[in-house]
């Protein structure tokens, strides 16, 4: 494992360094005391010159029988935006794939402790680096004991902070594309983590892994299209963000979800049963986040329960749902043919004649027929991926899907 730590120009001071109990060898540099209470095979020194001049010589001493690599990493002052770019380089430049990292801020200087949880956050996303942790030995706190000289200070782990940039990350993906699939792994972490430590069953975490799975299946069946499942899903996220014991469990281990639980709870609420309703209002929130081929997809599928349902049909079976898209595309057929040139239709079948008869005079059903050719045909451009002659750019896709979404959304159920 390798660790980053930072040397600065100050006057330490010799202290005794405290890691849950485990006490290092008193030490002016912080760094000696995070090879003791750490198993390292490399130390990253961030230096600048000054820093080196004062500090690094008696570091490489101290540690010298360590048998840990010591290895320099010279930034500038840091008196530029540039120089705040190039400090940002050197820290990441000596790292490789998949490394596992501490970062030691202890003796960093100015907006270094920044950068440098910048730049962890950067680092485990670009290079699959691993933190392991983030510590501050807090030297100017420390207190002399009653029969030393020598202070003892707490090293605090600030890795916890770091995880707050991963709800952060999270909480926007939600947001803007309604994924919420990072938010029940950062859950089921928490719960996993949590249970792994020494305490009673009482202290432990029962109810977020629960809620941390209940949002990803929700979150599944969306990215997937299963209107359906998604009723279901929602129904029991809609449950558990309520149960009060979630809530103290959610206080307690998981602060950041807090603070979302209420706006999880509405984002998801219209979908909580499975009817016309609550599918159409899942066409406009796919279109609304990004998503334009669950929402070209289902909008055709919608149209097909619409017409079940006025027609008396089981819009979960498979023949009753062929049986309203015969309908819809006959009707579809005559509506493109030029007057006087209408088919015979000696290829349809009495049962669709028939219920085409019933249709018709259904309140919105020639509107709803010409959605329905516009739809088809969007949906066989989008998934077919554009090949066929004449497929529609993007930009164009966009603004049919829009399009379509508005007349859909006026019509009366």
């Amino acid at each position: 494992m390798k660790a980053i730590t930072f040397l600065g120009t100050g006057n330490y001071e010799k202290t005794i360094y405290n890691f849950n109990g485990k006490k290092a060898q008193p030490t002016e540099l912080f760094p000696k005391a995070l090879c003791e209470l750490f198993e390292l095979e490399e130390l990253l020194v961030v230096v600048t010159k000054c820093a080196k001049k004062k500090w690094f010589a008696k570091l490489e001493e101290q540690l010298k029988e360590s048998g840990i690599k010591i290895t320099e990493v010279p930034i500038p002052d840091g008196h530029s935006e540039e120089d705040l770019w190039t400090i940002f380089d050197q820290i990441t430049k000596f790292l490789d794939e998949g490394d596992e990292l501490i970062f030691d801020i202890t003796h960093s200087f100015r907006t270094v402790p920044l950068l440098s949880f910048l730049a962890a956050n950067y680092l485990q996303t670009a290079k699959n680096v691993k933190i392991k942790g983030i510590y501050y030995g807090a030297f100017d706190a420390g207190q002399n004991a009653n029969d030393s000289s020598t202070k003892t200070a707490t090293v605090f782990d600030l890795t916890l902070f770091l995880e707050l940039s991963r709800w952060v990350t999270a909480t926007d993906k939600f947001i803007t594309t309604g994924d919420a699939g990072d938010l029940a792994k950062l859950l089921k972490e928490i719960h996993d983590r949590e249970r792994a430590k020494p305490q009673s069953d009482a202290q432990m975490p029962n109810f977020l892994q629960r809620l941390g799975n209940a949002i990803g299946e929700l979150s599944n069946a969306m990215l997937v299209n299963r209107p359906h499942e998604i009723a279901e899903k929602a129904k029991r996220v809609g449950k558990l963000i309520q149960d009060e014991r979630a809530i103290l469990e959610t206080k307690q281990f998981a602060k950041p979800l807090a603070v979302l639980l209420e706006r999880i709870g509405k984002e998801f609420e219209p979908f909580a049963n499975f009817s016309l309703v609550s599918q159409r209002k899942l066409i406009d929130w796919y279109l609304n986040h990004g998503q334009v081929v669950q929402a070209v997809a289902l909008t055709r599928e919608w149209l097909v329960s619409f017409v079940c349902q006025k027609l008396g049909l089981d819009q979960m079976k498979r023949d009753q749902r062929k049986q309203a898209e015969d309908v819809l595309n006959n009707l579809g057929r005559q509506k493109k043919q030029k007057p006087g040139n209408q088919n015979k239709q000696n290829d349809v079948s009495e049962a669709t004649k028939s219920f085409g008869e019933q249709f018709k005079h259904c309140q919105q059903a020639d509107e709803i027929v010409e959605i329905w050719n516009q739809a088809q045909d969007l949906r066989n451009d989008v998934l077919h991926f554009g090949f066929r002659e004449q497929a529609r750019p993007a930009k164009r896709i966009l603004e049919h899907a829009k399009e379509l979404n508005d007349k859909i959304q006026k019509l009366i159920l």
